[in-house]
């Protein structure tokens, strides 16, 4: 479960007998509403108490969360974006090669902080393999929204033992996959800030994700590789747009956005394979399509909820759809309104600590 307090990073994910100190849950009390009859005369049979209310149904206009599109999706936009889409899925099955391979530190940190056998000399070793991790380690476990003022850590091991060994697992993980997000310039303003909060937006996800699955009992296996790579198609489509897009098009958020929309799906698909990632993971590269009745239907449920709620949430060019995903899944897990609301105020607390520690 997330731990939202103190000094503790904000992502982290309970896993077996890896968590350091005390874990507070922060769970909101739900309203229940009981209703009981008055006492009954001496002489009558007590009244029985009233059924409780159920708690509201969830339901995106009972939450407040659809943003206006700005600016509408007009069917000259609509046509021309599905002309570059499919274009920039061309481009992605004549060069695949040409695609990063995911970074392998990733799902190793994540396997060790996985294996309760494991201990924190396998993983600071891992670590110190690679000395642009460990300085971004360090630069965390010292940055004021973790260590509270607390004194300065200068050795990967010493910023283990601060953060504890399942937040130096996502903390490490998040940061090797940036580079699959990465955006070269390329002379346009536009698309290396997308590149940027899309990686913001999958860490949310993430973190996300990890604290609906604790409240609702779903596998947090493998959750946080499923989070951050969630939107990974689209951060791939954003590789081969920016070699099709001239000219005014590539300021155009509005086409940009509606381009990735249409991607998404397919190349995430396809670039799971292309990696070999596990089943459950590439149901969520594709979760849009993943099928209802699959295995793996809680985690891409849980994935896909959370993640809709968060475009919702922050993009006012969210896919066409995604009202509907999230309204489905939040039915499929039986999410009742406040649970819903409580998972929009994690999201929007995490987006906010996201930009503290890492920028």
């Amino acid at each position: 479960m997330p731990v939202l307090s103190g000094n503790r990073i904000f992502f982290a994910i309970p896993l077996r007998n890896q968590l350091r100190g005390s874990i507070r849950v922060q769970v909101g009390l739900l309203a229940r509403i009981f209703g009981f009859g008055k006492k009954a005369p001496a002489q009558a049979a007590p009244k029985q108490a009233a059924p409780r209310r159920a708690a509201p149904a969830f339901s995106l206009l009972a939450l407040s969360l659809e943003p206006e599109r700005r600016p509408e999706l007009t069917p000259e936009v609509a046509e021309r974006a599905d002309e570059i889409a499919a274009q920039v899925l061309s481009r992605f099955e004549t060069s695949k090669s040409d695609v990063p391979a995911l970074p392998s530190v990733a799902t190793e940190v994540m396997e060790l902080v996985n294996d309760p056998e494991s201990d924190i000399n396998a993983l600071v070793k891992l670590i110190n393999q690679d000395p642009n991790l460990a300085a971004q380690l360090l630069r965390v476990a010292n940055s004021s929204a973790v260590s509270g003022g607390g004194p300065e850590v200068d050795s990967t091991r010493d910023a283990c033992v601060r953060l504890g060994s399942s937040e130096v697992g996502q903390i490490v993980a998040a940061t090797a996959m940036r580079s699959a997000f990465a955006m070269e310039a390329g002379g346009n303003s536009c698309l290396p800030d997308v590149g940027v909060e899309l990686w913001r937006r999958s860490l949310g996800v993430a973190h996300g994700a990890g604290w609906l699955a604790m409240r609702i009992n779903v596998n947090t296996e493998s959750l946080f590789l499923c989070g951050m790579l969630h939107n990974i198609g689209q951060a791939i489509g954003l590789r081969f747009l920016s070699e099709i897009l001239e000219g005014a098009e590539l300021q155009d958020e509005c086409l940009v956005h509606a381009v990735l929309a249409r991607v998404h799906d397919d190349i995430g698909g396809a670039a799971a394979q292309m990696w070999e990632l596990p089943r459950k993971i590439g149901a969520c590269c594709s979760f849009h399509r993943a099928p209802a009745n699959s295995n793996d239907a809680p985690l891409v449920h849980t994935i896909r909820a959370a993640a809709g709620l968060n475009e919702l949430r922050v993009n006012p060019w969210y896919a066409e759809g995604t009202d509907r995903h999230v309204q489905a899944s939040a039915d499929a897990l039986g999410l009742d309104l406040f649970t819903m609301r409580a998972l929009h105020t994690e999201l929007r607390e995490a987006a906010d600590r996201i930009v503290a520690i890492f920028g």
